[in-house]
């Protein structure tokens, strides 16, 4: 019986994982299609809000804080911590905790792109605000599906 639920309860978390991704894609997606045409469609209030926050993260390298939270995301976008909670929420994000962390992993994607194998996958946890590596490798398989070395690997083969 506990092999069983242990099944069940991977599968949940997988099946989880793909309805979150799903969600965070189509918070972002602002493309529509009229008469055939794919055409930028008018962001929303939190489309918009998502948008401003995440460059603000990334501009001011707030993401390579180990323990960034939504008072020091306040301070710097002077948005009321409860606006940020709901816009976060509203995006399809479960937490602030999950929002910053797919920030980290496509910086960490973008590192791994452009280094090709300079850093160990250790540097590029801690440049990107993990403290712990197995945090960060837990983080990035659930977010791409893949190990950071496997992804690594992907970028070296040129297939992503």
């Amino acid at each position: 019986y506990a092999l069983l639920l242990c099944s069940l309860v991977a599968s949940l978390i997988v099946y989880g994982r793909r309805i979150y991704t799903q969600r965070s894609a189509r918070a972002l997606d602002t493309s529509v299609a009229i008469d055939g045409d794919v055409q930028e469609a008018p962001l929303t209030e939190g489309q918009k809000a998502i948008r401003f926050i995440t460059d603000v993260i990334v501009s001011n390298d707030l993401y390579k804080q180990a323990n960034l939270g939504v008072a020091d995301i306040s301070n710097a976008t002077q948005m009321s911590q409860r606006r940020i909670r709901e816009f976060i929420a509203e995006a399809g994000y479960p937490t602030i905790v999950s929002f910053v962390n797919e920030i980290r992993i496509e910086r960490a994607k973008l590192i791994m792109q452009e280094d090709l194998g300079v850093l160990s996958q250790e540097d590029i946890a801690t440049s990107v605000g993990f403290s712990s590596y197995r945090t960060y490798g837990r983080v990035f398989r659930s977010l791409t599906g893949d190990s950071p070395a496997a992804y690594r690997e992907l970028i070296r083969r040129n297939k992503v």
